[in-house]
């Protein structure tokens, strides 16, 4: 996925026509690659090998750890003397599925807590008659089901899916008993992915994350202040709305004066009222203003012949900032200044996703591209026609 050198990597060759495995037994063939991830196998006997490259943590030659990145060829390659070069990739392949470690009981809410980050989550109740609202934590380790007019509780079936796409299914009596949940205290600003650093920047959507579900039944449930000064009030629903668990107040940051680098939001408790229980206390929420630094962008043409494929946004760490499905054309816009790199991830067999390695070394991961030249981003600054080719 970065597409960087492989450094003291292990590459082996296995004979065609035994039954040794890289996953238990010593190559014929081994060699470890250098710096910059080259390798050679010199006096290798003429023949039919299966060949792969292991970044081997703990150093056994075998693949036995999914901690581990392996490269592979799905065919075996045929050693001659005039054998070409042979490019090998690493890939990371999971095949373990999402566990559920615990599950907590409120009166609002069941949470079903993960051994690792879930992307994708889903709850029906096994009647199939009841409508299961739910979500999904910021950092993904934990799931939640909220109780509603249509689901008051009973057993369920419930899939947490992991990055991998593996799924892990459990079936469960879902009750909401105890108290109501605490683990935000009246209310909170949600830390979310965003593309600006330091602060909140003016239309940046800025979520509220509530202690449990509400109803919103005034008009101006929420307030701006800067040195005890009302800067802004804000209407429902044409400038605010709440998600569909009821938990989440959504508004974009309007216009704020230069000078103002920290705004204050005060949500009336009198318009944002619990669905069940006591009105809640909900404290002032302090809210950090971006300088203004301006921001840039990135566009330009794609040519391929793929049809399907999805062009991504890198930052310095290699972490998704932004991504877009494939067309002819992409543009980034609102791009906070710094470095990036555009990575496509190539859906070759059109079947709508981009599908990793495979846990029998039968089928490669589908390409990705990586595109070779690092992006710096200026404030108002548009860097044009950096078109990709793949």
């Amino acid at each position: 996925m970065k597409q960087t050198p492989e450094k003291e990597a292990v590459v082996a060759l296995y004979q065609t026509g035994d039954t040794l495995s890289i996953r238990k037994n010593r190559p014929y063939y081994l060699t470890t690659t250098d710096a910059q991830g080259n390798f050679r196998l010199d006096n290798v006997k003429e023949g039919s090998y299966r060949m792969y490259a292991l970044v081997d943590k703990n150093n056994n030659s075998y693949y036995d750890s999914e901690e581990e990145r392996i490269a592979y060829l799905p065919e075996p390659i045929m050693i001659t003397p005039t054998t070409d070069t042979v490019k090998l990739q690493t890939i990371r392949i999971d095949t373990k599925k999402p566990i559920l470690l615990a599950r907590e009981r409120f009166t609002d809410r069941f949470v079903a807590n993960y051994n690792e980050g879930i992307q994708a989550f889903n709850a029906i109740s096994v009647t199939g008659k009841d409508t299961i609202m739910s979500r999904i934590a910021t950092d993904g380790k934990y799931a939640e089901l909220f109780k509603t007019q249509n689901f008051s509780g009973g057993k369920a079936i419930l899939a947490a899916i992991d990055s991998a796409g593996n799924i892990g299914v459990d079936t469960l009596e879902i009750a909401f008993e105890g108290k109501i949940s605490t683990r935000i205290k009246g209310a909170q600003v949600k830390v979310i992915n965003t593309k600006n650093s330091g602060g909140f920047a003016v239309g940046q959507p800025v979520v509220i994350e509530l202690q449990t579900p509400v109803r919103i039944q005034g008009t101006t449930p929420i307030s701006l202040m800067a040195d005890s000064t009302v800067i802004h009030t804000l209407t429902y629903p044409e400038q605010i709305s709440l998600d569909r668990t009821n938990t989440e107040i959504r508004f974009s940051l309007p216009s704020i004066p230069n000078k103002v680098k920290q705004v204050v939001i005060v949500l009336d408790t009198a318009a944002v009222v619990p669905l069940e229980g006591a009105p809640l206390s909900i404290p002032q929420l302090q809210l950090s203003i971006s300088e203004e630094k301006g921001t840039g962008v990135i566009s330009g043409r794609i040519n391929t012949s793929y049809t399907s494929y999805i062009v991504q946004l890198l930052n310095s760490e290699f972490k998704v900032v932004e991504q877009q499905q494939g067309k002819n054309t992409y543009r980034f816009n609102s791009v906070t200044p710094g470095t990036y790199q555009i990575r496509v991830l190539i859906d070759a067999n059109n079947n709508g996703k981009w599908d990793k390695g495979d846990p029998e070394f039968k089928r490669l991961p589908e390409p990705v591209y990586i595109h070779p030249k690092a992006l710096e981003v200026r404030a108002n600054w548009e860097i044009e026609k950096e078109n990709l080719e793949f």
